[in-house]
């Protein structure tokens, strides 16, 4: 039994909903079972994969139930996407953390390339898939080091845009749409249908709890600090609804797409 298959997820969906907990037990089998490609690929040692398979059930444990109810509609293969991005992630901490302590890259470099399928693929600014990874602000989580980083980087964005509107669109179209597609962007239609008909709070948590769920971390508060402020000031917030063309959703994706192209370059003039 696969990890992403309409059997399981079934299985799981009940389990679940009736608090069974011997289903964290047959999850960690067929977890493991799954990620045994990635631990045979990653050469990371036994017990060191074990305590990675530890970390994670804790974070399967901690997300199972916004994962039943943001993939109940989804294909097998996104949901083992999902669970993939996830092990590499933890895997390529366990890189880092040994990296960092002997002070020489025990792991090769192939390795830490690794991750540039679970975060470069969901928030890469470029639609060209020939465009060099040093010009794209948000790069790989290599370059990136700590999610920190990746959260000033968001921070940023909200205090250079004004409108709550263009931050959603943003958002949606270069990190969550394509986190659940597999591909470098959304499209305008895609943003449209997700965001239409929603208020600029339920679209809020809604961006929060699809990063959380992406990151398997918990959002710090201040990363969207200035979103936040940015609603609060606009007028009838909880009210008003999304409301957008395609046109003025591909123009304001390119628009922020350039700002932080442009902070990638003066960045790189600074050093």
């Amino acid at each position: 039994m696969v990890f992403g298959s309409d059997e399981f997820f079934q299985i799981l969906k009940k389990a679940i909903s009736e608090s069974d907990e011997s289903i964290y037990y047959e999850m960690y089998n067929v977890v493991s079972k799954d990620l045994a490609p990635l631990k045979h690929r990653s050469r990371i040692p036994d017990n060191a994969f074990e305590d990675i398979m530890q970390e994670i059930q804790l974070c399967l444990f901690l997300c199972i139930s916004d994962f039943i109810i943001r993939s109940e509609d989804k294909h097998p293969n996104q949901r083992n996407a999902w669970l993939v991005r996830l092990a590499k992630n933890k895997v390529n901490d366990y890189i880092k953390k040994c990296n960092k302590k002997t002070d020489k890259n025990t792991y090769s470099e192939w390795q830490l390339v690794s991750p540039e399928d679970e975060l470069k693929s969901i928030i890469d600014a470029y639609e060209d898939s020939s465009a060099n990874i040093e010009d794209n602000y948000f790069g790989t989580i290599d370059q990136l080091e700590m999610r920190d980083e990746f959260f000033d980087i968001c921070e940023y964005i909200c205090k250079e845009v004004k409108s709550p509107e263009n931050l959603f669109v943003f958002f949606f179209n270069k990190v969550i749409i394509p986190h659940y597609k597999g591909t470098r962007s959304g499209s305008p239609k895609e943003v449209r249908e997700l965001s239409s008909g929603k208020t600029l709070t339920e679209l809020r948590d809604i961006l929060v709890l699809e990063l959380e769920m992406i990151l398997c971390y918990k959002i710090p508060v201040t990363v969207f600090q200035e979103l936040d402020l940015k609603i609060a000031n606009s007028d009838n917030s909880h009210n008003k609804i999304f409301v957008m063309t395609d046109a003025k959703i591909s123009d304001i994706t390119n628009k922020i797409q350039k700002k932080i192209q442009n902070k990638t370059q003066k960045s790189r003039n600074t050093r």
